[in-house]
């Protein structure tokens, strides 16, 4: 048995790794820090496969694949950031700028590093809320999920708010509706059971993200 666990230096795709090494999966575990994942491998007692690549590049992207394409796997976490549709760039911010010249920056610390480079604020999407909110300024480029959007302007109505690029949403959080938060309440269906250890270990993770957005 076989698993590929993208973003797996660090947080829920480390814990990830290390329960399913516990099932007795063999890994290929993908990251961007490599000590991360060396230190990693030499916890675990399964054959484990180390790649050190940022699945924001597309050539590592192409790496990965042609790296893994004839291994026969059996599970693919891919846990490596929250899934935009597409990614935001250099050019985008020029463009966007010049359209809006004085409006603020606000991006999510998983944009690409020439656009974290280029941000006037990084924050998660509360954390650009709270930013933009507390903000003396009246204008604000956000590059994150468009769905934030809502909040901003409902928070902020004297303020004007303009997406990085438009369009790029993340699909997965699309995947869940209020018709479907309905029927999980009404039917008790859509139960993820874990074990006891998996929990604790994914809680810290939750926990540690939690106060690095306050």
């Amino acid at each position: 048995m076989k698993a590929l666990i993208t973003g797996a230096s660090s947080g829920i795709g480390k814990d990830i790794a290390k329960y399913l090494a516990s099932l007795g999966y063999d890994l290929i575990i993908v990251g961007r820090r490599k000590e991360n994942l060396l230190n990693l491998k030499k916890e675990l007692k399964v054959k484990v496969k180390v790649m050190p690549l940022d699945l924001s590049e597309f050539d590592n992207v192409e790496e990965l694949y042609n790296e893994v394409k004839n291994d026969d796997i059996d599970i693919l976490i891919n846990n490596a950031g929250f899934g935009l549709f597409g990614e935001f760039s250099k050019t985008d911010i020029e463009k966007v700028r010049k359209a809006h010249p004085g409006a603020l920056l606000l991006v999510h610390p998983e944009c690409r590093m020439e656009v974290l480079e280029d941000a006037d604020y990084i924050g998660s999407t509360s954390g650009i809320i709270e930013y933009a909110s507390e903000s003396d300024a009246k204008e604000f480029i956000i590059g994150t999920e468009p769905g934030v959007m809502y909040e901003l302007e409902r928070r902020n109505p004297g303020k004007k708010f303009y997406p990085l690029v438009e369009g790029k949403v993340c699909p997965d959080m699309k995947k869940i509706t209020l018709e479907k938060v309905l029927k999980c309440m009404e039917e008790g269906t859509g139960v993820v059971e874990v074990t006891e250890e998996l929990r604790n270990s994914a809680n810290a993770s939750l926990d540690r993200m939690l106060e690095l957005a306050r």
